[in-house]
């Protein structure tokens, strides 16, 4: 049992209660028709206290094993070769005491790279070796090369840069510096950049073992002061090139072709792109890219988008895997307005409910339900089932619903919403079949309105004036509207029915997680336990959110014993996810919610920040830093780690993710607790780049006038209060005036903003 492994010494605490009754989980394997087509999928291993559980095979590529401290003396064996030291230490001197003239250490620097490709072989120097050694004392060499009035001795940057290509010691940054100088001239030249762009290609592709490691190593130089560099530089100035050069020749953007240009299948984001080049000194603002590039770029994809065409799929499956909402939206606009411009061309109802689904998988019901209503009122006068299912899904589905729990009359509201839709359907006379009325059955459980279920279950009411069978999925949904309701026992109970009624009934892995999820957040490991085994015993195989769910109950037994949770544990878990029995990968991807989980788990307590960091270190390296991951290990930073790695996640998080209201307001509330001043300094910041998207709102103003007053800093409240008597917000929300009639008397606050 899983007890048994995650932690053997686990004393029963009184908060782990029995399972009710304890009978739903213990059905035996031989009482349930085996799943046809279906891989056992063995519950994971988890142990408490083992620090040696194997590492999974996509970790093999390192050195040791993740998370685990670096030992000292592992480090004093590490062979180093004395010529390669000595030759680095050489260029060093010459070239940190050189200030205008740098002929010596530049020639010294291609002696020493010549000699040393000579004897590579002989002396047994590794490509790492070589390359990591040199990338310091070339950094140095090529920056003082670029300023004003330096002596090269008569070579240029360009023969810097072509002898580290030569020596196979060039990293992107070099690359990335070299295009910022062909776009930085009054005559950008766009072909060079593609020109760069394709011998990075070739040169990336010279020693594929050394190179992986020249990948990798961009996160060094970000500790260089006045030195920037991410991964995505490269493609993104390159995007920026090609796009200005299709402008200026008047060519239609073709989204096909731009990729195959970049060799990636995702184009980078605008955001991305604008960030790059206002980092390297290619364009001076955000605005000035939006007015040269942003607009033009829009209206590129609207001309050449074809609103039911396999580009528009593409681009929403990839903002859902992202995560990305705005994306999606966006594209729903383009499709909306080239459909307009196009002749009034139809968009197919196939298209349009692709878009449903996206927004019901990114939790944007809402934005769902606004497509079935623009699809209603602009031509598909009678949506197909499957379009009315994915509304009915939105309308009631239970995040919905929990949000308006507290307030009556919308949830009446919703159940009167719910039955129009019916009685829209019936009238339009639409073919209902089993699997219709499972979604209804699911609306209903969701709503609670358990007496018009059994009315359905039972026959009593028909839908479509037909009696139809209820199948699995049905079932499926009454139980779990039990449980999003809180009644887990009646979702017991009614599990065992369903049972007893039909042998043939096994519970869907959506409701399993339901029940686990439910027993684990409050600390039932017992139940959970029998979950687990019941998934296995019936041959249910775990999916993304059981694996989230098991890390979530790893790290809670861990502090239920005072103990860290295990990052070869973690590791453990994320390979059994996406590894089959038989070592292929599984259907499973990690993204990144499962990560953002992990990481939020880690350092929960802060005792387990530096295996987070390992994970979130790995994370950036093989996969792209997300959101979620990114805002967990930033949280994490601030409230128990360091402030210098706060800043830096987030630069990296405002440069390549998205610059946020939310992003700032999270940083500056994270160190108002560690360092005033700094927050402060980070607030100003914040209104001096403030524009349209990205400023300071009421909850800046909130949690800022919430501190200092607390603190009794009378100056700096008046001074906030002073930002917004000066017109600072256009929206107050529903807290912020009353803070301000509340200090009315005490300070000077303009009258209307509080009447």
């Amino acid at each position: 049992m899983l007890r048994q492994v995650i932690g053997r010494h686990l004393v029963r605490q009184s908060t782990v209660k029995p399972f009710a009754q304890g009978l739903v989980w213990a059905r035996a394997q031989s009482q349930a028709a085996p799943v046809q087509g279906q891989t056992q999928t063995q519950p994971p291993t988890i142990q408490a206290g083992d620090a040696a559980a194997k590492k999974p095979e996509e970790f093999k590529g390192q050195k040791k094993t993740v998370g685990k401290p670096r030992d000292s003396k592992a480090r004093a064996r590490r062979n180093y070769n004395q010529k390669v030291s000595e030759i680095t230490q050489q260029i060093r001197r010459a070239a940190d005491s050189a200030s205008a003239d740098l002929t010596e250490p530049i020639q010294i620097l291609e002696e020493g790279l010549s000699y040393l490709r000579e004897i590579q072989k002989a002396e047994g120097i590794s490509e790492e070796e070589l390359y990591r050694s040199f990338q310091v004392v070339i950094l140095t060499i090529f920056r003082k090369a670029q300023a004003d009035g330096a002596n090269l001795g008569g070579k240029s940057v360009e023969d810097i840069f072509d002898m580290l290509v030569q020596y196979q010691v060039a990293h992107g940054y070099h690359f990335a510096t070299m295009m910022a100088r062909k776009l930085q001239s009054d005559s950008a030249d766009y072909d060079g950049v593609l020109t760069l762009w394709v011998r990075y290609l070739e040169y990336s592709k010279l020693q594929p073992n050394q190179f992986q490691f020249f990948k990798c190593y961009h996160s060094k130089l970000n500790g260089i002061p006045g030195v920037s560099y991410y991964q995505n530089d490269l493609p993104n100035v390159v995007f920026f090139a090609y796009m200005q050069s299709l402008i200026q020749q008047e060519i239609k953007f073709d989204a096909e072709i731009a990729s195959k240009v970049l060799q990636q299948e995702e184009l980078p984001s605008l955001f991305q792109v604008g960030s790059t080049v206002v980092r390297l000194g290619i364009l001076s603002s955000q605005e000035e890219f939006g007015k040269s590039f942003g607009d033009a770029i829009d209206q590129f994809n609207v001309e050449s988008t074809d609103p039911n065409g396999p580009i528009v799929l593409k681009r929403i499956n990839q903002y859902v895997e992202r995560r990305y909402t705005m994306g999606v939206k966006k594209t729903y606009d383009q499709i909306i307005e080239a459909a307009s411009r196009k002749g009034g061309i139809k968009i197919q109802e196939i298209t349009l409910i692709r878009f449903m689904a996206a927004y019901i998988q990114l939790g944007e019901y809402d934005l769902c339900l606004d497509v079935f209503s623009n699809m209603v009122s602009h031509g598909v006068q009678q949506p197909s089932a499957h379009s009315w299912e994915m509304m009915l899904f939105a309308l009631c589905n239970p995040q919905r619903v929990k949000s308006m729990e507290k307030n009556g009359r919308k949830l009446d509201m919703l159940a009167r919403k719910l039955e129009q839709c019916i009685a829209t359907m019936e009238a339009n006379k639409l073919q209902f079949n089993a699997k219709m009325l499972s979604v209804v059955i699911g609306c209903y459980a969701n709503l609670n309105l358990m007496d018009k279920v059994d009315q359905l279950m039972q026959g009593e009411r028909l839908l479509g004036g037909k009696k139809l069978p209820i199948i699995q999925k049905g079932k499926n949904n009454y139980i779990l509207g039990l449980i999003a309701n809180g009644s887990v026992a009646n979702a017991e109970n009614k599990l065992q029915q369903f049972q007893a009624e039909d042998v043939s009934y096994i519970p869907s892995i959506n409701v399993l997680n339901s029940f686990l999820k439910k027993y684990v957040d409050g600390k039932n490991f017992e139940s959970a336990e029998k979950v687990l085994k019941y998934a296995k015993d019936n041959h249910v195989e775990y999916d993304l959110a059981t694996y989230t769910i098991l890390i979530d109950m790893h790290f809670k037994i861990n502090r239920e014993m005072g103990q860290s949770a295990k990052i070869e544990t973690i590791f453990q878990l994320l390979s059994e996810a996406t590894t089959n029995k038989d070592g292929t990968p599984s259907s499973i991807k990690l993204n990144e919610i499962t990560l953002g989980s992990i990481i939020d788990g880690l350092c929960k307590d802060g005792s387990n920040i530096d295996a987070a960091r390992t994970l979130y270190k790995y994370v950036s390296k093989n996969m792209k830093p997300t959101r979620e991951s990114t805002t967990a290990m930033l949280s994490t930073e601030l409230e128990f780690g360091s402030l210098d790695e706060a800043k830096k996640l987030f630069q990296m998080y405002t440069s390549n993710i998205t610059n946020s209201s939310r992003i700032w307001n999270m940083m500056i509330k994270g160190l108002l607790k560690r360092d005033e001043e700094m927050a402060l300094e980070f607030f100003h910041d914040f209104k001096k780049k403030s524009n349209a998207q990205c400023k300071p709102n009421f909850f800046t103003y909130y949690f800022l006038l919430e501190y200092f007053l607390r603190k009794d800093r009378r100056e700096i409240v008046q001074a906030l209060v002073d930002d917004i008597n000066g017109g600072a917000l256009t929206d107050l929300g529903d807290t912020l005036p009353k803070v301000l009639n509340s200090i009315k008397g005490q300070y000077e606050v303009r009258h209307d903003l509080v009447n």
